[in-house]
Order: C-alpha cells, then sequence, then structure tokens
C-alpha cells in the first residue's frame, strides 16, 4: 500500500479545511462556540463537541476528494480502518476598529489501516470578512 500516499493524504484534510474548499462554511463555524469538530472523512459527518452535529460542505468535500484519490492510487476502501479530521477551533470577534473574524484552527488528521496510523497536524489563523447582505 502506499504509505507516503496515505500520509500525505492526511496532511491534505487539514490543507482543505484550512480554507480550500471551505467558504460557505465560515458563517456556520463563526456562529460555533470554541470547541473541537471532529469530521469522520469515511461517512462525511462533522460534529461539534458542544453544538452536537453540524452540517458542513467541507466535510462531504473531503470524503469525495479522499474516496477520489483511493480509486486513483488502486488503494481499496477496505483497506482503510478510519480516517478523521479533528479542529480545534477559537473564535476571535474583532475589536470595534477591525472588521472580519479570526478563526485560530488547529488540525490533527489521522488515516488508519489494519498495520499503521498516518497522522498530520496544521495550524493556522484564518481571517474571514463577511459579505453585507442586501436584504
Amino acid at each position: 500500500m502506499g504509505h507516503k500516499i496515505l500520509k500525505d493524504h492526511a496532511f491534505v484534510f487539514c490543507q482543505m479545511f484550512m480554507g480550500w474548499r471551505m467558504a460557505s462554511d465560515l458563517s456556520t463555524f463563526a456562529e460555533l462556540p470554541d470547541g473541537q469538530l471532529a469530521i469522520n472523512v469515511l461517512d462525511g459527518t462533522c460534529d461539534h463537541s458542544q453544538a452536537g452535529r453540524v452540517e458542513t460542505y467541507i466535510a462531504g468535500e473531503i470524503k469525495a476528494w479522499f474516496l477520489d484519490r483511493l480509486d486513483k492510487h488502486h488503494i481499496p476502501l477496505s483497506d482503510i480502518a478510519a480516517a478523521s479530521l479533528t479542529v480545534t477551533m477559537k473564535n476571535t470577534i474583532p475589536s470595534s476598529h477591525k472588521m472580519g473574524i479570526t478563526f485560530d484552527w488547529t488540525c490533527d488528521a489521522i488515516i488508519a489501516t489494519a498495520d499503521r496510523q498516518y497522522s498530520a497536524h496544521l495550524a493556522e489563523p484564518h481571517t474571514w470578512l463577511p459579505m453585507p447582505t442586501t436584504e
């Protein structure tokens, strides 16, 4: 099995969460209290440590990407025991003279097979400037 490939895939989970394909989820995350998001990559679900199940676009995107990559690399899904992404999140509300919300995210990804575990870690802030509504 492609050990380097699975290690890389775990890191891509973190990269995808940090902004690659998740702009539509930022307003949802801004409403959540500080805590942890647990994304089960194999079933595309996301649970928040305090708010419970959260419907997100990014969980499904990571799942679809991972399944596509497994297929392209001829790695059977049955070889994957678990694939998850845990995101510790802290939202910083802006001061009165600043715009946007800064998310402090720490991502830890794990892909487990019967004989190995592949992990990745990524932490960085991300500032989101919500667009004003025209209602």
